[in-house]
């Protein structure tokens, strides 16, 4: 079975999979790992298992996605499953990001203390000392979510609620990502992690399929002050497959 994920946050504040009501009370950040991966990359399962193992190690905390937009390393081969995104490929080319090689990923796009060319972005044994930072920040709005998916007309229905406990930034925007796991296909040095393996083939997890919000890097959420309301109804028809996958 392959499932769809969701997840949303919002850039430079916290993020929350409660349900509704949103509480009112202030709360630390969460982390997000946006990690840079492709299935031809030989060192890249070393970087799905270190994230992985965080996210594990507290669940309700860390989140990861995984991007495979970079051509030297996911670019098509023969049958190959195609796992690039418009949307991934876009944040890719912000000018903060400045990839170097792969693994990589960012912590909530927030600076960093030893990024590859001076951008957002980490090798993966630096991600664990960004994440503990992270996670000792005060978040100044939090996050609630519920979503219902009809299954047979495939439309997503996703209600927001965002409270602002703090002055935010003069500008947030919130995304929603849609991640598929599951999907069982090729990887360079696979084997390297041994629990991802099916057979010959490897199980990839956390994969970028969409940014749902309006554009690649989101939807304004209007006013950012202490006290603000922010809610918001997304829907969106899932497709049967992406790329045939």
């Amino acid at each position: 079975m392959k499932n769809i994920t969701l997840f949303l946050f919002v850039l430079f504040a916290t993020m929350a999979n409660a349900q509704l009501p949103v509480s009112q009370t202030p709360q630390k950040k969460n982390a997000l790992i946006e990690e840079w991966t492709g299935y031809k990359c030989p060192y890249c399962p070393g970087g799905h298992q270190t994230s992985d193992q965080l996210v594990a190690a507290n669940p309700t905390k860390i989140f990861c996605v995984k991007m495979h937009e970079r051509n030297n390393i996911a670019a098509l081969s023969g049958s190959d499953y195609d796992f690039r995104t418009v949307d991934g490929t876009a944040i890719l080319r912000m000018p903060e990001m400045k990839v170097t090689g792969a693994p990589c990923a960012s912590v909530n796009r927030a600076p960093c203390t030893n990024p590859q060319a001076g951008g957002l972005l980490m090798s993966p044994n630096y991600w664990n000392a960004a994440i503990t930072k992270i996670l000792g920040e005060n978040a100044y709005v939090n996050i609630a979510s519920a979503a219902t998916l009809n299954t047979s007309t495939r439309v997503l229905t996703v209600n927001i609620e965002a409270y602002y406990t703090g002055n935010g930034s003069a500008t947030n925007k919130l995304f929603i990502m849609l991640m598929q796991d599951n999907i069982i296909a090729s990887q360079t040095n696979g084997s390297s992690y041994p629990a991802m393996m099916v057979g010959s083939q490897y199980r990839h997890t956390d994969v970028l399929r969409d940014v749902i919000t309006t554009g690649s890097f989101g939807q304004s959420m209007g006013a950012t002050t202490a006290g603000t309301l922010y809610t918001t109804t997304i829907t969106y028809v899932v497709p049967a497959s992406y790329l045939n996958i």
